[in-house]
């Protein structure tokens, strides 16, 4: 729980990062890993807008701590979320299977379920940005059956892919808007 109003960095639970779609899909996964994010807030009282930045397959990068300053300068907070470092993954490039995809959107809806204790952050005003694999949690958090199974009632109000695709099929969207954003050459 976040209801003590913690910033700067947090450490807390998710699933075990070999958990599988069917597992996702049943509700039988198990709780066994420990995660960390940097929360980063406005000045400001709140409730913030916030948005969870998931990263790619190298892991936290500047790119992600450029964003989270991104949002703040706007007024929004954000949770950048570390699904690796604590797992002693270093980068899932080379090797993809140290983690699979669906624990990646798992971590995503443990992060949304933790902000909503956060007494600063409007729980209905959490927004997901992710690259490449976050970019393939962020589309991942918006399907009925995974977010009701790790994160109850909660929703992200937004999701964001930033060239991520979603190449497996879980359950019914849950209709939150999901804005893609692709590059080209």
């Amino acid at each position: 729980s976040l209801a003590a109003g913690q910033t700067g960095k947090v450490y807390f639970k998710s699933l075990d990062r070999k958990t599988t779609a069917p597992q996702l899909n049943s509700g039988k996964f198990q709780i066994t890993d420990t995660i960390s994010g940097e929360i980063i807030l406005p000045d400001g009282v709140g409730p913030f807008l916030m948005m969870v930045v998931a990263h790619g397959s190298g892991g936290i990068t500047k790119n992600n701590d450029d964003w989270a300053e991104f949002f703040k300068a706007r007024g929004v907070g954000a949770l950048v979320v570390d699904s690796f470092k604590e797992r002693g993954i270093g980068e899932t490039a080379t090797d993809p299977s140290q983690m699979t995809y669906p624990a990646s959107a798992a971590d995503a809806l443990v992060a949304l379920k933790l902000l909503a204790t956060h007494p600063k952050v409007g729980p209905s005003r959490i927004g997901i940005i992710g690259f490449s694999r976050g970019g393939q949690a962020s589309v991942g958090t918006a399907f009925d059956v995974w977010r009701g199974h790790v994160a109850g009632n909660l929703k992200y109000a937004v999701h964001i892919p930033v060239y991520g695709g979603f190449s497996w099929i879980a359950d019914h969207w849950d209709g939150s808007p999901i804005h893609f954003i692709v590059g080209g050459s």
